[in-house]
């Protein structure tokens, strides 16, 4: 296995420094920003504990590790990808546009979307910290946040 991989990829402690407030608000923000909308929208046909395990932790890592990790990792490494503007790195730009339009295979086109936004700031934070891990807890947050009616259709059926 390849010594720097892990590093590459972004499965390295993040430096915590880094983080701040800023991680803090995306945090709470994010999370009130998702269970508002989720309230609203998300109206679930069926759950089963299988699909609730799924969104709110299996496709978050599968996700993370996919875009955050593997091809954000690799277009910063690039020259056009280390180019940033307002702190945000033309490589996370790119990794949100696809992370947008990987949605759209089971979502809405305007949901789909919107996933830009969550991308680039799961992007930011990766940029930042030089770890995958606090994209990685965001993403599980906004899910948990934005799929919060899950435990009680489970529960009450």
């Amino acid at each position: 296995m390849n010594a720097t991989l892990p590093r590459d990829i972004g499965l390295l402690r993040p430096q915590y420094k880094t983080l701040g407030m800023s991680f803090l608000l995306a945090l709470f923000g994010g999370a009130v920003i998702g269970a508002l909308l989720g309230g609203v929208f998300y109206y679930p046909s069926q759950a089963t504990w299988w699909i609730a395990a799924s969104l709110l932790l299996w496709q978050p890592c599968l996700e993370e590790l996919l875009f955050r990790g593997v091809l954000q990792g690799l277009l910063r490494e690039t020259a056009w990808g280390k180019k940033c503007w307002r702190g945000i790195s033309w490589a996370n730009v790119a990794c949100a546009s696809m992370f947008a339009l990987a949605h759209l295979v089971y979502q809405p086109t305007l949901w789909a979307m919107a996933t830009f936004v969550p991308g680039l700031i799961f992007g930011y934070f990766r940029d930042q910290t030089g770890s995958l891990w606090p994209s990685l807890l965001l993403h599980c947050v906004f899910n948990a946040a934005f799929f919060w009616r899950l435990p009680s259709i489970l529960l009450c059926g």
